[in-house]
């Protein structure tokens, strides 16, 4: 590998989400969400209307994978910066 054609379907977490909001839940560069509250995010905007369907505040199990495993976090959303 390493041409980077076998990325495989998820959303890397480097420019998705609020880096304290990601720190909180574990959640590290490197990272592919892979689904958020069960619901499969293949793509930066559907993470992104995904993520609009909670407030602030709320608590949502994001399954990840690192290093080939899969595992689920769960991310306490914080308030999103502007124009996101």
């Amino acid at each position: 590998g390493g041409d980077g054609a076998t990325i495989p379907s998820g959303v890397a977490v480097a420019s998705v989400i609020d880096a304290t909001a990601a720190a909180q839940a574990g959640l590290e560069v490197g990272d592919v969400i892979r689904s958020v509250d069960g619901d499969k995010v293949t793509t930066m905007e559907q993470l992104v209307v995904r993520l609009r369907f909670f407030a602030v505040g709320d608590v949502v199990d994001v399954l990840i994978e690192r290093g080939g495993a899969e595992q689920t976090i769960q991310l306490t959303l914080l308030e999103r910066p502007e124009g996101v």
